[in-house]
């Protein structure tokens, strides 16, 4: 519940893909400052996660450039959502 708006509820499954975008950073904030090329690649599977069908058309072309970015080895994109997405709060 939060506790600025007692009221407020949460629908079914939204606490499982928010830790799926968190892994989804952790992994690619540490393939990044790790220059780990595996780590990167491995995130192709969050492709196969349960947030996955709750993204949008423009989310897929993200996630989708971002990971072609990283098979040809341009990592701006990742670089990029990363800043954006992932910031520490």
């Amino acid at each position: 519940m939060n506790a600025d708006q007692p009221d407020y509820r949460y629908e079914p499954g939204v606490g499982e893909q928010g830790a799926q975008f968190h892994w989804y950073c952790a992994w690619a904030t540490y393939g990044l400052a790790h220059h780990d090329a595996h780590t990167l690649k491995n995130l192709e599977t969050f492709t196969t996660m349960s947030a996955w069908s709750h993204i949008d058309d423009n989310g897929h072309a993200l996630f989708n450039g971002i990971q072609k970015g990283i098979a040809t080895g341009d990592l701006d994109p990742l670089r990029d959502y990363v800043a954006t997405n992932c910031a520490p709060r």
